[in-house]
């Protein structure tokens, strides 16, 4: 894990929507984007998490360009999982520049309310 926001806010089309189980929060500057990132981060600090392993189940073009996804996330310590695997379905869209972006993501985090309130507020 990097702790490198300005990688992270690159990979995001402001404003967009972050949902979860435990709600919905909207996003609309970089500051409300940071708010999620620090309280991610925490919880990744927390549960000395090392990496995230991702690993797609669906992809659709929706259009040329928007793709809508749908990965497993595992949040893992070392060679251990930290919490159940969860599914998370995004929606990517290309800007005017060619880069992908993810626009919108639900996330079903089933068992670490923690962790979903930091997306979603």
């Amino acid at each position: 894990m990097t702790d490198d926001f300005d990688l992270f806010a690159a990979c995001f089309v402001l404003p967009q929507q972050m949902e979860t189980f435990e709600g919905c929060r909207y996003i609309k500057t970089l500051d409300d984007l940071r708010t999620v990132f620090d309280g991610v981060t925490a919880y990744f600090r927390q549960k000395n998490v090392t990496h995230l392993a991702r690993h797609c189940i669906e992809a659709t073009y929706r259009d040329p360009d928007t793709i809508v996804a749908t990965h497993m996330s595992r949040v893992v310590s070392g060679t251990s999982l930290v919490q159940k695997p969860y599914p998370v379905m995004s929606l990517l869209c290309r800007d005017d520049s060619g880069i992908w972006r993810v626009s919108d993501s639900m996330y079903a985090i089933e068992d670490e309310p923690r962790h979903a309130r930091a997306l979603s507020g």
